[in-house]
């Protein structure tokens, strides 16, 4: 709990790239349909005490997937 009035704010990042996939129980190289995906995502995360047994919580990511086919 963060308390009456007291809030708190913090951004995420994450990133991932891959251009090979686990199909159990065999290694496959290149994704299916695209031979490379890439993965990012920011979120924006916030919370702030209403009273001192509440808090709102606020989350609003952004996720954006791309891929390179052939």
């Amino acid at each position: 709990m963060q308390g009456k009035g007291k809030g708190n704010v913090s951004i995420s990042f994450s990133s991932e790239k891959y251009d090979e996939v686990y199909f159990i129980p065999e290694k496959v190289d290149g994704v299916p349909v695209f031979n490379e995906t890439k993965i990012t995502s920011t979120s924006l995360y916030a919370t702030y005490g209403i009273s001192d047994q509440v808090d709102v919580v606020v989350v609003l990511p952004y996720v954006k997937a791309k891929g390179n086919a052939t």
